[in-house]
């Protein structure tokens, strides 16, 4: 199907004869194979790779792309006759984020299948998957359960592991985003007056806390928010979703009076 071959190959569109052939990231498939996909798709001809002679194929496509196809059409990087020949079923997935269901079970079995060991997740653990919003949906969700098979101490993750790693701080250390001096020197002003805001918020948050008696169902009823977010925004300020262990102390005694009487 595709030109610039050097020997005969059937193709994976051959293989796909009477099955289903799924095109990943479709958006971003050259011009010229859009052209030799289309006439596929209108005619069940096409030409495999090196060969002279056309071969049939009758077969379904799926295809999945990260945006709209029409957005690709409107920028010109998408022919507009092929976007309409796939959208005969259109099925639009939501972000990860409005999945929380799926983020647990995607978790546990990207886990199961790690490269590094296989790993299971605490319940607190899953709890703060679940919360995060993954941006980068289920591919950022996968790499993130390939670190942490990579770096956790046990082979059971704990609230622990994945606090720290989901914590901004941790983050960012890891993925530190570029930024050139004149952008660090203008916004450092800026990030000072953000650091106040953000440790006012952990106290107000911590306060609360401590007076529900760490009960996080009451917290979420006085902020009026679901417990999903308050563990998000927990993670995002470091605190922790488990009541602090108290410290022990030690009792300071004044000094004796030793002072000799007349």
């Amino acid at each position: 199907m595709f030109a610039g071959a050097l020997q005969d190959t059937d193709g994976f569109l051959v293989e796909a004869d009477r099955g289903t052939a799924f095109f990943d990231e479709i958006g971003t498939l050259a011009p010229a194979a859009q052209g030799k996909l289309l006439r596929a798709l209108e005619t069940g001809a096409f030409r495999p790779v090196g060969a002279r002679l056309d071969r049939r194929s009758d077969f379904r496509i799926v295809a999945a792309a990260n945006q709209s196809l029409m957005r690709s059409v409107d920028a010109g990087t998408f022919r507009a006759d092929l976007a309409y020949r796939l959208s005969g079923c259109v099925i639009a997935l939501p972000p990860l984020r409005a999945r929380p269901d799926d983020i647990a079970l995607l978790a546990e079995h990207f886990g199961s299948h790690a490269k590094a060991r296989v790993i299971r997740f605490a319940p607190g653990a899953l709890a703060l998957l679940v919360a995060h919003p993954w941006p980068g949906n289920v591919r950022e969700l996968r790499l993130f359960v390939e670190r942490v098979a990579l770096l956790a101490d046990d082979p059971t993750v704990t609230m622990s592991d994945v606090q720290a790693m989901l914590t901004t701080t941790a983050y960012d250390r890891a993925f530190p985003p570029p930024r050139s001096v004149q952008e660090s020197m203008s916004s450092s002003v800026a990030e000072g007056d953000a650091t106040e805001r953000i440790d006012e918020e952990r106290q107000r948050l911590r306060h609360l806390l401590d007076t529900a008696d760490w009960n996080t169902k009451r917290v979420c009823a006085q902020l009026g928010i679901h417990r999903s977010t308050l563990y998000r925004r927990m993670a995002r300020l470091g605190i922790a979703t488990h009541r602090p262990t108290p410290r022990a102390t030690v009792a300071a005694h004044a000094p004796l009076d030793v002072t000799p009487t007349e």
